[in-house]
């Protein structure tokens, strides 16, 4: 149990860290943190560290804590050899807009990665154990919770993306293969939760 303790002591320190950091970058590139590929990820790991910290909390779901670190190690080493070169925004994104998007969507993604992870831990682990078993039961919930986390900040990016994108543009959607993906992505993620709420859609 101490261990556990000092592991959560470390995560949290750690996303303390994390979020002055961004902060910081913030400031130094005047706004323009999210034009990397380096900044988006960044906000990837931070939203993945969230949930996390959001769902032990709330749930007690001590079990995302090492998909969560895979996760954040994952999307920091992207942030990483992507270099801190940031290019100044385009008059068009130089929004505040554009900053709600992205971390709205980051979160979003963040929480459907951590039940991705959680999916394939079910269906590894179930290959062992029965499908029913209270564990794996536990698993399949999991991955239902943080998808009906993570799909309204999804929504949210979405329509909040259009909003800035008609202002910007003179357009709420272009259909260009970014919006689309998007849409596709959102509408898997509908019809996953359509069909465990309303057709009892469980297990494998």
């Amino acid at each position: 149990r101490s261990m556990v303790k000092l592991c959560s002591f470390f995560f949290r320190s750690a996303f303390i860290q994390h979020s002055f950091f961004i902060l910081l970058r913030w400031y130094q590139t005047k706004g323009a943190l999210f034009a990397s590929l380096g900044g988006v990820f960044l906000f990837w790991a931070w939203g993945a560290a969230l949930t996390y910290l959001f769902f032990s909390l709330v749930f007690k779901a001590r079990v995302l804590f090492l998909p969560a670190v895979f996760s954040v190690l994952l999307f920091m080493l992207v942030v990483l050899f992507a270099g801190p070169k940031v290019r100044p925004l385009m008059p068009a994104l130089q929004s505040n807009l554009m900053g709600i998007h992205v971390i709205t969507y980051m979160v979003g993604y963040a929480a459907i990665s951590l039940a991705f992870l959680i999916s394939l831990i079910y269906l590894f682990s179930g290959r062992n154990n029965p499908q029913a078993s209270p564990e794996n039961a536990y698993l399949d919930d999991l991955a239902y919770q943080l998808t009906l986390f993570g799909f309204p900040f999804l929504t949210a990016g979405m329509i909040i993306g259009s909003v800035w994108a008609n202002i910007a543009w003179g357009s709420y959607w272009f259909w260009d293969p970014k919006e689309t993906c998007s849409l596709i992505t959102l509408l898997v993620y509908a019809l996953y939760l359509h069909l465990r709420l309303f057709k009892g859609w469980k297990g494998r």
